[in-house]
C-alpha cells in the first residue's frame, strides 16, 4: 500500500542519507501520495528523493528481477518528477 509507518519512514531517511538521490517507484493511477511521501523524504533526509511512474505495469512490488532491469535500462519510457526538499518541477 501507500502508507508506511513511523519505522518505515525512519529506516528509509537513514537509507537515503547513504546515497546521492532516492527513487519512489509508483503505478500510473497514484501520483499525490508519491509526491507528498518523496518531498518528505527528502526534506528529513536532505537526499533529492524522484518519483517515476510505471507505464504498463499494475504493480511496481510485484515486477520480476528483468522487469526491474528493464527498467532501469529503459528509463527513457517513464514519466519523472523530481522532487527537492519540498519544491517540485518537472524534467
Amino acid at each position: 500500500g501507500l502508507m508506511i509507518t513511523d519505522k518505515q519512514l525512519s529506516l528509509l531517511v537513514k537509507l537515503l542519507r547513504r546515497v546521492k538521490q532516492g527513487i519512489i517507484v509508483f503505478d500510473e493511477d497514484t501520483l499525490a501520495t508519491p509526491l507528498s511521501l518523496s518531498a518528505q523524504l527528502s526534506s528529513l533526509s536532505g537526499v533529492p528523493v524522484k518519483t517515476k511512474a510505471l507505464s504498463g505495469i499494475k504493480d511496481p512490488g510485484e515486477m520480476t528481477k528483468v522487469e526491474v532491469q528493464n527498467f532501469l535500462l529503459n528509463s527513457c519510457q517513464i514519466k519523472e518528477t523530481y522532487v527537492t526538499l519540498g519544491s517540485k518541477s518537472k524534467c
